[in-house]
């Protein structure tokens, strides 16, 4: 007999990994107060809370003064948000979904994706290699967005309204928009921050009340 995970178990799995890969949330926040260079959440990047050592990040508009003595606690907890999402996905794949089997299909492919990629910005701070920091990062950013809220559409209710079905394409055009702007200004107009957090927050959040839908419900 197969010991894997059947269709009853795999609501459970999705819904507390999909709350685990919210703590990244809170980790960012301690390594934020503990930053021991100035530190502006609406110009810098959450990467610069994840640098290994004190030291200056060159980016294109000037260097950056990082020093994060949680830095351990933030790649930390991208690691096991990874790690957490690529679970969700596995447990979502056994779920059925009205949206369809193609609908379904593509959030689960997208979330390990996501899971993939949020695993490999923690493993490679920006401090050990810039360009390749930069380069794992970017389906995270770029496909996070799309893969909450097509999570949201498969999985937030068996019969979802016209209103619900608004509210996922919102939730996932506006951190794709911040996403897109994040990479077309760069740093130059001193918004990378608030930009990078609206493209990786909202997909986050969302993920985790989808999470908490999926305890509640289980527990009801």
């Amino acid at each position: 007999m197969s010991s894997s995970p059947g269709p009853a178990t795999a609501p459970r799995v999705a819904a507390i990994a999909l709350l685990v890969q919210a703590l990244a949330l809170p980790a960012e926040l301690l390594a934020m107060a503990a930053s021991r260079a100035p530190y502006d959440p609406v110009a810098q990047t959450i990467s610069d809370l994840g640098a290994r050592s004190c030291t200056a990040i060159g980016y294109p508009s000037g260097p950056v003064e990082v020093c994060s003595p949680l830095h351990v606690v933030l790649n930390g907890s991208w690691v096991l948000a990874g790690i957490a999402l690529v679970v969700a996905a596995l447990g979502l794949a056994r779920m059925p979904s009205p949206a369809g089997r193609p609908a379904r299909a593509a959030a689960v492919t997208l979330l390990v994706v996501m899971g993939v990629s949020t695993v490999a910005c923690g493993l490679i701070p920006l401090d050990v290699d810039l360009a390749w920091h930069s380069l794992v990062s970017l389906p995270a950013i770029l496909l996070g967005p799309a893969a909450a809220a097509l999570a949201l559409a498969c999985w937030w209710s068996r019969q979802p309204s016209r209103g619900r079905r608004r509210l996922c394409w919102l939730l996932g055009a506006l951190p794709t928009l911040a996403a897109v702007a994040m990479l077309l200004v760069l740093d130059g107009l001193g918004v990378m921050g608030l930009l990078e957090r609206i493209a990786v927050w909202v997909p986050l959040l969302a993920l985790g009340a989808l999470g908490w839908r999926g305890v509640r419900h289980g527990s009801s």
